[in-house]
């Protein structure tokens, strides 16, 4: 079907039409829209499907919201921006629905207004988005079915991802950045209802506060506040990723990684690592509190004047820990002051293996594939421990032994995206 403008309850093919022809009760299909009002029509009425932005669009204080009964909505911003002027928290949102709705392509730059969500949602696909937050409150607010954000940025100033819900969560090729936190999560009892794969959260706040069932896969987690806070009597697992230790907030039973409320955690391949081992902490690296945690080919290093871990952790072997607070006894592990580690780098968003040092070709029983890059293991004889794998190239014919290739190259963050007609690549 032929995408209608909607212009103010008129749908037209043209200027003369538009004086004489009312639009009926019910346009059907896509429309196109070019300024806030036309946004906002387009989204309240129940038959509209897919709404394309033409232009930026600036919104006010209109109600924007869909009920239960509503069709599933697309909104594609063709790379174009909205933007939200309103200060009344309670209208203050981008869009709101309780049904399906998908965004693509889009910048959304929140409400000024405290307390207020950019985005309210029941069942919410993000792909290619740019969210901006400009207040203390969530950028997203999830309340339902499941939420699905792939190769998206998120500027945070509130609480970020907030979900609060029984559905699962899924982030993808994203990153999340801001003075506020990443990803909260309670409620739900799910496997799997949270999922942050090949991405990164960089954070002043809470990094992921999670009181459901968690995989992080290939991904760097950091905040100052904590880099990752767990609850609630799951299984999460944490593989092939990178754990940044901030600065941390005092407060009794602290950790810049807290496992707790008996929830069962494994660290398969992860690099816990300070951003700058030469200022002291104010939390232990990790703090284990009527829970369990369980490290196999892991490395855990703390910042200056904290002990590396609080609490008791078990070991699968061919770990490292920075001192022995963590008290590993599997076999292979090790106490190395630096872990054996390359200084944290921001831009890559991990820390490396010393070349020819203690972690390289040292995991005896490796079931990783690939590192947090996407990386090959083993490269070499056998897994490096940690994140990272150092890549060995081939031996040329005729020999028999290889060069290390020296520490991998820096990961370019993803493009930022430019408001106006550019699209968001994420």
């Amino acid at each position: 079907m032929a995408r209608q403008r909607w212009v103010r309850g008129v749908a037209t093919v043209g200027m003369a039409a538009a004086a004489a022809l009312v639009a009926p009760a019910a346009p059907a299909g896509a429309v196109e829209v070019s300024t806030g009002a036309e946004l906002t029509a387009a989204w309240s009425d129940p038959t509209v499907t897919e709404i394309v932005m033409t232009a930026d669009v600036e919104l006010g204080c209109e109600d924007r919201s869909r009920g239960p009964a509503f069709p599933p909505v697309v909104l594609d911003g063709q790379g174009h921006v909205a933007t939200v002027n309103c200060t009344d928290a309670a209208l203050g949102g981008t869009t709101q629905t309780n049904g399906t709705m998908t965004l693509v392509d889009v910048g959304l730059i929140g409400p000024e207004a405290d307390f207020s969500a950019t985005l309210r949602g029941n069942t919410i696909t993000l792909d290619g988005v740019h969210l901006m937050g400009r207040n203390d409150h969530s950028i997203v607010q999830h309340f339902g079915s499941t939420l699905r954000v792939t190769d998206s940025t998120i500027e945070t100033q509130g609480a970020g991802l907030a979900v609060e819900s029984d559905g699962d969560t899924r982030l993808e090729r994203t990153r999340i950045t801001g003075t506020g936190s990443g990803v909260f999560t309670s409620g739900g009892d799910q496997p799997d209802a949270l999922a942050i794969v090949d991405s990164s959260i960089d954070v002043a706040g809470a990094g992921v506060t999670t009181e459901q069932p968690t995989v992080i896969e290939r991904s760097s987690i950091r905040g100052d506040l904590n880099t990752i806070s767990t609850a609630g009597g799951d299984e999460s697992v944490i593989t092939d990723s990178t754990l940044v230790v901030g600065v941390g907030i005092d407060m009794p039973e602290g950790g810049a990684i807290r496992i707790a409320g008996a929830t069962e955690v494994l660290f398969d391949q992860v690099t816990v690592v300070p951003d700058d081992p030469t200022v002291p902490g104010l939390v232990p690296a990790v703090r284990t509190i009527n829970s369990r945690l369980t490290v196999h080919a892991s490395v855990l290093v703390g910042r200056t004047g904290q002990p590396v871990c609080v609490g008791p952790v078990l070991s699968e072997g061919d770990s490292v820990a920075g001192d022995d607070s963590c008290g590993l006894d599997g076999p292979g592990d090790q106490v190395i002051a630096d872990g054996g580690l390359e200084a944290y780098d921001p831009d890559a968003r991990f820390a490396p293996p010393v070349v020819d040092g203690p972690l390289m070709d040292a995991v005896v029983d490796c079931t990783s594939t690939a590192d947090q890059r996407g990386e090959p293991r083993p490269s070499g004889p056998a897994c490096d421990i940690g994140a990272i794998e150092i890549q060995v190239p081939e031996p040329p014919p005729g020999s028999s032994s290889s060069v290390p290739a020296g520490p991998p190259p820096a990961v370019a963050p993803p493009a930022t995206p430019v408001a106006g007609p550019a699209r968001f690549t994420g």
